[in-house]
């Protein structure tokens, strides 16, 4: 009571010492003197300051229990807003990684790789077929023999990759494209002719003629008759290759990579758009948290008052 910390200590251990009926020393001052004198008192006012002790303990914990739990259900509250954070942060991750990045992104710059060798190869197979020409009319076997194994090899290529490229689609307008005929000049017996033809089609057509034409033999290949009812059908595929390959082959490839640039436009805006409602959401599930904390900034004073003052 009057704050003098020694003059409590030496109370206390009287006190302590009276209760378990200990002898107090000869050469105790006059204060403790008086002190001992009055030890039943003393034992007495402990006594009561127990039984304070222990009925203050038995409703300490009711003393602003609303506001306790207010508390309680504030931490509640944070945790789940923390635990949707992490949720749609992972989520958002994922969805990026997994499926635009892993799949539609990958997909579409293999699919673009793809289309623009097949121009190289549609180039190249047209000036290996000239080159075949001209290795004939000189009789060079080996060289013509070479080109033709290239050129056929490219072909298998072409067909493989286009092939897998079909499997690829997922619906969209690069599957639109690829099931969207126009009209294609082929060489028949009667002659040249308009056909219908769509670009699955045509790329599978390109590349079995332009197999077909790279096995054209030596000698007809040196045969100056390149008359449509008089050659033969590998004899008329590397005249579809020398007559396809620029005005119609080149225009459809270019066209299919046009539309696979637009998917990766594509790409880009859905991306854009995951992570901008990613970013919101996690705004607004901040500014939420935020507003929870400030408006229980009075229960929290509040509180460390009551664990303060009952704990002295």
């Amino acid at each position: 009571v009057l704050n003098d910390i020694k003059a409590a200590q030496a109370l206390r251990h009287k006190a302590t010492v009276v209760e378990n009926e200990g002898i107090v020393d000869d050469g105790e001052d006059e204060e403790d003197k008086k002190i001992g004198e009055n030890v039943s008192s003393v034992s007495s006012e402990n006594d009561s300051r127990a039984n304070v002790i222990r009925f203050t303990q038995s409703w300490r914990n009711d003393i602003v229990g609303p506001e306790f739990g207010t508390l309680a259900s504030l931490q509640m509250r944070v945790q789940i807003t923390l635990l949707l954070i992490l949720t749609i942060t992972t989520s958002g991750f994922v969805l990026m990684d997994s499926v635009l990045f892993s799949e539609q992104a990958n997909v579409n710059l293999n699919l673009i790789d793809s289309a623009d060798l097949f121009r190289a190869l549609t180039v190249n197979s047209a000036f290996w077929l000239r080159s075949e020409v001209i290795a004939s009319y000189a009789g060079d076997v080996e060289t013509k023999k070479q080109l033709s194994e290239t050129n056929e090899e490219a072909m298998k290529k072409m067909r493989v990759d286009h092939a897998a490229n079909f499997k690829e689609l997922h619906g969209g307008p690069v599957e639109e494209f690829y099931f969207t005929t126009r009209a294609v000049s082929t060489p028949s017996v009667s002659g040249w002719k308009d056909e219908q033809i769509d670009f699955w089609s045509f790329g599978n057509d390109f590349a079995r003629r332009g197999r077909l034409a790279a096995a054209t033999p030596l000698d007809q290949m040196k045969d100056p008759n390149w008359l449509l009812r008089d050659v033969s059908a590998e004899k008329r595929s590397v005249m579809y290759i020398q007559e396809t390959a620029f005005r119609e082959a080149i225009p459809f490839f270019n066209d299919v990579v046009n539309k696979y640039d637009e998917n990766v436009v594509a790409f880009g805006d859905t991306a854009i758009m995951v992570v901008s409602i990613n970013v919101v959401i996690n705004a607004l599930l901040v500014l939420l948290l935020s507003y929870m904390t400030i408006t229980a900034i009075k229960v929290l004073t509040t509180v460390q008052f009551q664990v303060v003052a009952c704990r002295l």
